[in-house]
């Protein structure tokens, strides 16, 4: 099991947080006092406030090394601000640069968004890359096609939420997707097999 040992008002897009303020919502050592046999730490950089910045990434790091001296992998996760108004090119960027930047603070794997030069991001970062789903998409079908262009572009795995509980079957989009990132199986195939 994963736990989040960051959170950020970068989550509460929707009541018009812009600022990106991380704090510590459990320590490592807490996180596996519960049982987390990993913990996910997020970071956002380019908030336009450089303290802000360097205090996220100060955090960032302080998670970092309190999961190395407990022998516990780290997510890193590469949320821009604002992310859904972002441009492509910015966005791009900004998760290029960011997943260099969290390989160097300590992750051992990374969860971001899928860009329109992905396999880019995938060259320029020595860690493994999970896409993210991101926002709920208006059908299955889309999900289960993001997920099959992230692992053709490169991504190590996919990392779901949204598009995989909040749906009528979760159980079946579950092993449809399995069978779309981990066998290469058709997103229309799978979605027929699995929840027709």
């Amino acid at each position: 099991m994963a736990m989040m040992s960051s959170w950020s008002t970068v989550f509460c897009f929707e009541w018009d947080y812009r600022q990106a303020r991380s704090v510590k919502a459990f320590s490592v050592r807490d996180a596996v006092e519960l049982g987390a046999e990993m913990v996910l730490v997020s970071l956002t950089l380019q908030t336009g406030d450089e303290r802000q910045d360097a205090q996220n990434v100060a955090l960032f790091a302080e998670l970092c090394n309190e999961a190395r001296q407990l022998g516990i992998p780290v997510i890193g996760e590469c949320f821009p601000n604002d992310s859904a108004l972002l441009s492509p090119e910015k966005l791009h960027d900004i998760v290029l640069r960011s997943c260099r930047i969290l390989a160097e603070l300590g992750a051992d794997v990374i969860k971001t968004f899928h860009t329109h030069k992905f396999p880019e991001v995938v060259a320029g970062c020595p860690l493994p890359i999970l896409g993210l789903g991101g926002s709920k998409t208006p059908h299955v079908l889309d999900s289960l096609r993001l997920a099959q262009k992230e692992i053709a572009d490169g991504a190590s795995g996919v990392v779901f939420g949204r598009n995989a509980i909040q749906i009528d079957n979760p159980i079946g989009y579950q092993k449809a997707l399995v069978e779309v990132v981990k066998r290469s199986m058709d997103p229309e195939a799978a979605l027929k097999r699995y929840m027709a």
